[in-house]
């Protein structure tokens, strides 16, 4: 009986250690470099990434978004859903490889949102390509 009693208090502190020492998990994804048009990186006129939690500060995001051609279009970015206005809108529409960024608390943790990625140019698009992230 002893020896049960003592393998019990073994297990009781190695569980109490394990579950105290766990860290909720966190769900947070970067979509990772979204492309225009055909999704690749040679075939890519411009791309948008979106960091769910900008340098490791889990309350903020980072839209980054890069026109990489001189072919008169601009490039944007949409991410939905957004408050009050429905989406939360990036553009760069420098021609020559430079990015525009912009970083905030934009959406509360965990919250499922859609990237897309477009050319625009007076007031058409075209090329958008859509894929899921977590903020």
């Amino acid at each position: 009986m002893r020896r049960w009693h003592g393998t019990a208090m073994v297990l009781a502190a190695a569980s109490a250690l394990v579950l105290g020492g766990t860290t909720p998990s966190h769900a947070s994804q970067n979509s990772g470099w979204v492309y225009v048009g055909q999704g690749t990186a040679s075939s890519n006129t411009g791309g948008a990434y979106f960091d769910a939690d900008f340098n490791g500060y889990p309350n903020w995001e980072k839209i980054t978004v890069c026109d990489n051609s001189s072919n008169g279009w601009g490039v944007g970015v949409d991410i939905s859903p957004y408050y009050p206005s429905g989406v939360k809108t990036v553009k760069d529409g420098s021609d020559d490889g430079h990015c525009a960024d912009e970083q905030n608390d934009f959406w509360p943790e965990e919250k499922n949102v859609t990237i897309c990625v477009y050319e625009y140019r007076y007031g058409s698009e075209r090329g958008r390509r859509c894929v899921g992230g977590v903020a």
